[in-house]
């Protein structure tokens, strides 16, 4: 019974919080974490460089998947 009652619950919160996400965005609200560096200037200086992801991702102190 209540394992039942919490599904209820989970869905009711689920339900809210994308009624909530939908009128952020509606409203123009920019969702997520702000970009640290740009994406342009990783690039670029991969390029000027020759270098590879895995230094590239050292020199900027990000992850390889972020490069």
């Amino acid at each position: 019974m209540l394992a039942v009652v919490a599904e209820l619950e989970r869905s009711s919160t689920k339900a809210r919080q994308m009624a909530g996400i939908v009128r952020a965005k509606a409203s123009g609200q920019a969702l997520g974490r702000e970009k640290v560096l740009d994406d342009a200037t990783v690039a670029a200086w991969r390029k000027e460089h020759s270098a590879s992801i895995a230094v590239t991702a050292m020199q900027f102190g990000i992850s390889t998947a972020s490069v």
